[in-house]
């Protein structure tokens, strides 16, 4: 099927991806890919999980893979280990899917400074911003919940250590890809806050 994201393209929208998840989370993958599992990050996943989708088969290749080829002006989030896994076919067979990305004319930053200097985006000069090897970490942390945990006293949340200064935050990735596709055609941007679902999974209301 279809994506939204290709649809707006087809249309002659900017278009932006953005998530508090691994970029090939579900909900950000499904808006640049097409393949059989969700789990299919990079071309290692995919040999194991869904071959018919690997490129040396004829496929449209991993979830990263199909990143690359889609080009949304400004995709941000996390998911920067997968980009590290190499090509096995096609024309970057052997390099990494990072050193693919650049080749391909994306704009890489790794931290809110980065993202900050940043001033334009478009199809020739993507931007893709990876501020985390995995999910970006939550802004809190506490105990997890407990059976019976609600007839206890309350806890207090704390900042979590390892949301840094240098990781940008949900507003300020939102505020960021809004500028750099708003113009008179208008635009199609998707926005995720994934550790509400992540976190809830997890028993912990703190990151939640």
């Amino acid at each position: 099927h279809e994506t939204i994201l290709e649809m707006a393209q087809e249309a002659g929208l900017r278009t932006g991806n953005v998530s508090t998840a691994e970029i090939q989370d579900a909900t950000p993958a499904a808006l640049v890919s097409h393949i059989s599992q969700r789990g299919c990050y990079g071309p290692e996943e995919t040999a194991e999980e869904c071959p018919e989708a690997l490129l040396e088969d004829g496929g449209p290749g991993s979830i990263t893979e199909q990143y690359l080829e889609a080009r949304a002006d400004v995709t941000l989030g996390g998911g920067a280990e997968t980009f590290e896994q190499e090509a096995v076919a096609g024309d970057w067979e052997g390099m990494t899917l990072m050193e693919q990305a650049e080749d391909r004319g994306y704009q890489i930053v790794t931290d809110a400074d980065e993202l900050g200097a940043v001033d334009s985006a478009d199809e020739d000069a993507p931007v893709l911003g990876l501020f985390s090897e995995g999910n970006m970490p939550v802004r809190w942390e506490g105990p997890l919940a407990t059976e019976g945990g609600a007839e206890e006293g309350a806890e207090e949340c704390t900042e979590h250590d390892e949301r840094t200064d240098d990781i940008p935050d949900l507003a300020t990735m939102t505020d960021k890809a809004i500028e750099l596709l708003d113009d008179d055609e208008g635009f199609f941007l998707q926005v995720e806050g994934a550790s509400i679902d992540k976190e809830n999974h997890a028993h912990n209301p703190c990151g939640q």
